[in-house]
């Protein structure tokens, strides 16, 4: 219902939170087949699925937009410097 996984998401670090209680569940094995990542959901249980921590790819893209955007203000004040 939830629209299935992004990109972004580990799978493995996956929590259920039931009646105050946490459960650690590796999503990855239960959608490849494997019972001891399968867990049985309750109403009212709560799913968090972290974030992939690390570098990414878009982090790439936006630490490479930011220094083009740097060098282009550089080059503009050299340019009207002169």
């Amino acid at each position: 219902m939830a629209g299935g996984q992004s990109p972004n998401a580990d799978l493995a670090k996956t929590i259920v939170i039931r009646e105050g209680r946490t459960y650690h569940v590796d999503l990855n094995r239960a959608l490849n087949g494997d019972a001891s990542g399968s867990v049985i959901l309750n109403s009212n249980d709560v799913v968090v699925v972290p974030k992939k921590s690390g570098f990414r790819r878009e982090d790439l893209s936006f630490v490479l937009g930011i220094a083009g955007v740097l060098l282009t203000a550089v080059n503009v004040a050299v340019t009207l410097s002169r």
